[in-house]
């Protein structure tokens, strides 16, 4: 994990997300093409590392695959498909909301490349 911020730039090596407690919190957090390549334990882990480190009024900013498509590789990652409601789902089990911000080509990311372009981004937030 790399975490930069405030101007300064620090790698944090853990075997397990959910034992990482960096003692600060963030106003900001940006995952780009990240969240889809994890499993469904790995991603409920992060998003409770998000909830514990995320400030009171702090976003956490996530672009995903949305559909029900077989699992697939890059890189020798995994790349996995979920629908809108299982991110809800997780997040809301870590007392997280969710909203769509629609796909990335709607907000200026211009690849060219449909699958890219058509991941939708998420704004992630403390539950009220």
């Amino acid at each position: 994990m790399v975490l930069l911020a405030a101007g300064w730039l620090a790698v944090y090596l853990a075997p397990d997300i959910s034992l990482l407690d960096l003692g600060r919190h963030f106003d900001f957090v940006w995952a780009f093409s990240v969240l889809f390549h994890m499993s469904d334990e790995i991603l409920q882990q992060t998003l409770g590392f998000v909830a514990r480190h995320l400030s009171s009024d702090g976003v956490f900013l996530a672009n995903i695959h949305v559909g029900d498509r077989p699992p697939g590789a890059w890189q020798g990652f995994p790349v996995v498909w979920r629908t809108l409601e299982h991110y809800e789902s997780a997040c809301a089990a870590n007392g997280l909301g969710v909203a769509d911000l629609g796909p990335l080509e709607a907000l200026g990311h211009h690849s060219g490349i449909a699958e890219q372009d058509s991941q939708r981004m998420l704004r992630i937030v403390r539950a009220a």
